[in-house]
């Protein structure tokens, strides 16, 4: 039954990757990394099937004139952890601190930059502090609309929804201090050892939760 299963499944055929050894493991060592994470693998059909879809597998025409070796080092620049970091804002001087400390934080060049901001801060205001501030190329706005039933920082993420991009969802309050590192962890946990993450809860209120995009999108953000 567990083979059915494997088959039906969305996965990865390793055989297809220049970078499968054997059914132990790969020249990336991420066979072996799923195995310890509790993925399943089958031999059908002249296929090595793992039941993930894995990012770092290249193939034969992907790899052209380059050697093993240097797919490797292209491949792992390529596959790095990426998305949307919003932020929820209801002062220019906090919102400034946390842009500052962002902009520092490794893997933070693969995420777009969304501000939602509460309504009481002028869209002027916001707009001329966008133009301004040097911490980042660009950033985007998001202003929080009261007049609708699901308002107010537990739903503002339901507003940057619709400018977000696919991968993970990271949500920062500009008033609170937040993990340097956690963009690296990220990245360490899901493309290092290769673990599946769906969700992480905040920290408080909702500083440093972590979400995949895809995930809130389908479940219409906090509306359903």
């Amino acid at each position: 039954m567990a083979k059915q299963l494997i088959s039906q499944q969305v996965g990865t055929d390793c055989k297809e990757c220049i970078f499968f050894k054997d059914p132990k493991d790969c020249k990336l060592g991420k066979i072996s990394k799923y195995e310890k994470s509790g993925a399943q693998f089958e031999e059908r059909d002249g296929q090595f099937l793992v039941n993930r879809v894995c990012l770092f597998r290249r193939t034969k025409e992907w790899q052209e004139d380059r050697s093993v070796e240097e797919c490797v080092e292209i491949t792992k620049k390529e596959v790095r952890v990426g998305g949307s970091i919003v932020i929820y804002a209801s002062d220019i001087k906090d919102l400034d601190k946390c842009l500052a400390k962002l902009s520092k934080i490794k893997h933070v060049e693969n995420f777009k930059i969304i501000i939602a901001h509460h309504s009481q801060l002028m869209v002027r205001k916001v707009f001329d502090y966008f133009q301004d501030q040097d911490h980042f190329e660009e950033v985007f706005g998001v202003r929080v609309n009261e007049t609708e039933v699901h308002t107010g920082k537990i739903h503002f993420l339901d507003e940057a929804l619709k400018r977000s991009k696919n991968g993970f969802i990271i949500s920062l309050d500009s008033s609170k201090d937040f993990d340097e590192h956690i963009l690296d962890k990220i990245n360490h946990y899901v493309y290092n050892e290769m673990e599946k993450l769906l969700y992480v809860p905040p920290t408080e209120e909702v500083n440093g939760s972590v979400v995949m995009a895809v995930i809130y999108k389908f479940l219409k953000g906090n509306k359903f």
